[in-house]
Order: structure tokens, then C-alpha cells, then sequence
């Protein structure tokens, strides 16, 4: 059985996914990817169908449109995620502890064996890319958004850790300076998520 992450409300949680690179990075890396994460997300009973949710629409696309583009240069995979939870209650631990640990770091496994094995094969050398990944908390309006660089295969195996680490850190941030209607954005370089946010705007404004 699929383990789930509870909601204290009636919002069922959803989930949107995105992508961009070139066409050998599509069939490789964001297909598996966007395939997996899919089955996984609703089988833990997320939806894509997202229309009870307040996020503005410019920071995620409610059609995510893959682009397979031969000449890309920057080349990442995301997922956004929406809970109706607040991100200053048990939630925010529970997401943490739970949701990442059962369902993304999974999928970001399965996606660095497959990357592995291709390279092991000769089917073309690595090349580093983005996973881009954001919660929004309905209660505050609240989006946190993490860059992960993953610059070897094996950042893969981190970076579910760094994200979950990202929201205590934005809950954590948000007590202490009280902007709600936020969006957040923490990176992790070198397999280290950097303490302190950027802050990309205010969405309440």
C-alpha cells in the first residue's frame, strides 16, 4: 500500500510536473521521470486537477508542456506540489519525515540507477542538470521552491533530504519574519543546501 501524506482539511494535495532539455535528456531522464512520479503521486492520492488551489498560475503551468529541444543548454526536471496544510503546523514535519522519504526519494533512485546504467552501457556521458521543486501551502499562500544542482549522478541520492530539510528551514524562517504570501527559494550546491533564502516575491502584494 502507498503510503500518504494526511491533510488536516478537505483539499485533496496535487501535484504538477515540468521539464525542459534536449531530446536525448527527454527520453532519457524526463520521461522516466515524469512516468514514475506520476503513478507514484496518485497512487498516494494526489491529482493533478488543481483548480482548489489559490497558487497564482504564473509559478506553475496547470498543462505542463515538455519541450524537447536539441539546443538546450539549461536542462532540468520539476515538480510542484500543493497541500492544504499549513506550513507552521505538524505538517511540515510529517511532509518531511513522510511524504519525501516514501514517495520522491523512491523515484530519484530509480531515476539514478537508470542514468547509471546508461552511462555504464556507452549510451553517452552525463550531464549535469536541475530538479526544481515546490511546495505551496494553501493556509499562508506560502510557495517554497529548491534548486537542486545535480552535477553527478549520485547528488540524486541527496536530494530528497536537501528539499525536506528546505521546508523546516523555510517554516522555521517564516516564524521568525512572518511574511506569509512568500515564495521562497532555497538552493543546494555542491550537495549542500544553502541556509538562507532568496525571497522571490510576495504573492499577497
Amino acid at each position: 500500500m502507498e503510503a500518504r501524506t494526511p491533510q488536516p482539511d478537505s483539499l485533496q494535495p496535487g501535484f504538477a510536473l515540468g521539464a525542459f532539455g534536449s531530446s536525448t535528456f527527454w527520453e532519457n531522464v524526463i520521461l522516466p521521470f515524469v512516468n514514475d512520479t506520476g503513478e507514484v503521486l496518485k497512487s498516494a492520492g494526489f491529482t493533478d486537477a488543481l483548480d482548489s488551489f489559490s497558487a497564482p498560475s504564473g509559478i506553475y503551468s496547470r498543462k505542463p508542456r515538455f519541450v524537447a529541444d536539441a539546443g538546450a543548454t539549461t536542462i532540468f526536471i520539476g515538480l510542484m506540489v500543493f497541500l492544504g496544510s499549513s506550513i507552521g503546523s505538524w505538517a511540515v514535519g510529517r511532509t518531511c519525515d513522510h511524504f519525501f522519504d516514501e514517495n520522491i526519494k523512491p523515484v530519484l533512485k530509480r531515476l539514478k540507477k537508470r542514468i547509471e546504467k546508461r552511462d555504464d552501457e556507452g549510451g553517452g556521458s552525463f550531464h549535469p542538470f536541475e530538479v526544481r521543486c515546490g511546495l505551496w501551502y494553501e493556509p499562508e499562500r506560502v510557495l517554497v521552491q529548491v534548486l537542486v544542482q545535480i552535477e553527478r549522478p549520485g547528488d540524486l541520492k541527496t536530494a530528497s533530504l536537501h528539499i525536506a530539510a528546505a521546508q523546516r528551514a523555510a517554516a522555521n524562517w517564516l516564524e521568525e519574519n512572518g511574511w506569509h504570501g512568500a515564495a521562497l527559494v532555497y538552493k543546494v550546491v555542491e550537495d549542500e543546501l544553502e541556509p538562507t533564502p532568496t525571497l522571490a516575491k510576495r504573492l499577497d502584494s
